[in-house]
C-alpha cells in the first residue's frame, strides 16, 4: 500500500513540474520552512505528498465555507509528510502507563448546581490562548497542562497569561514524574510537578525550544 502511495505521489509530482506556478510555489515552501532533500527522487516524492495535502486542505476549506465544518486549514511545515510520518514523529511514544496519582479530586456533592450554564465556550470568553506549535517534539502532554492552567488562571483571576511548556518539558522529565521529554509524558504527573513546584514559569521568561533543555529554574 505504501509503495502504491509513493508511486502515486511521484506521478503527481512529475506532472506538477511542468506547471510553473506549482514549481515556484514548491520552491517558496522549501525556502519558508528550510526544507532540503537528499536526492531528486526524495524531493519528487515530497512534492507529490505536498500536492496531495494541498488538495486535501482545499477540499476541507470548501466544507468550511459551506458551514459543514467548524475550522479551516492551511499549509504548514508538515505539508511534505504523510499522515503516518506525522504520527510517527509526534505520537511515537510507546510508554508503560505508571501508577498515576489522584492529583485533583472533584467532589460533585459539594458543588452548587444552581445557575449552572448548560454550555460555556471559554474561547469566546477570552480564556483560551492562541493555537501553539509543539514543533517536531512529542511534548503534547506539556502543552495540555500549560493550556489547562492558562484557562484556569484566566477564569480565576481575569488574567490570560501564556505559561511555559518548556518549563514543564525540562523540569518534569525525570524518574520522579516519569515524563520522557519529546518522547511523551503524562498529564496527571505533570500537574503533580506543578503542585510540588508551587507553579510554573511564564512563556515570556522561559520560552519554548522544542527540545529537552537544561533546567533553568530551581524547584
Amino acid at each position: 500500500m505504501m509503495r502504491l502511495f509513493v508511486l502515486c505521489c511521484l506521478y503527481v509530482a512529475s506532472q506538477a513540474l511542468y506547471q510553473p506556478h506549482l514549481h515556484h510555489e514548491w520552491i517558496n515552501f522549501k525556502i519558508e520552512h528550510g526544507k532540503s532533500y537528499d536526492s531528486l527522487e526524495e524531493e519528487t516524492m515530497r512534492l507529490g505528498i505536498y500536492l496531495k495535502n494541498k488538495e486535501m486542505i482545499a477540499e476541507h476549506n470548501k466544507k468550511y465555507d459551506q458551514g459543514l465544518v467548524t475550522f479551516n486549514m492551511k499549509m504548514n511545515h508538515f505539508g511534505d509528510l504523510t499522515d503516518e510520518e506525522y504520527a510517527n514523529i509526534l505520537m511515537s511514544a510507546n510508554l508503560t502507563i505508571p501508577d498515576l496519582p489522584e492529583v485533583l479530586v472533584y467532589n460533585s456533592s459539594s458543588a452548587s448546581q444552581q445557575g449552572t450554564a448548560e454550555y460555556v465556550n471559554w474561547n469566546d470568553r477570552g480564556a483560551v490562548t492562541p493555537v501553539k506549535d509543539q514543533g517536531l517534539c512529542g511534548s503534547c502532554w506539556a502543552f495540555s497542562v500549560a493550556g489547562a492552567l492558562e484557562s484556569h488562571t484566566k477564569i480565576r483571576t481575569g488574567q490570560l497569561v501564556r505559561l511555559s511548556e518548556q518549563n514543564l518539558l525540562d523540569c518534569s522529565t525525570n524518574s520522579r514524574y516519569q515524563n520522557h521529554g519529546c518522547f511523551g509524558g503524562w498529564m496527571p504527573l505533570t500537574f503533580k510537578y506543578v503542585i510540588d513546584n508551587g507553579g510554573i514559569d511564564t512563556e515570556a521568561s522561559y520560552p519554548y525550544l522544542g527540545y529537552l533543555g537544561p533546567v533553568q529554574i530551581q524547584p
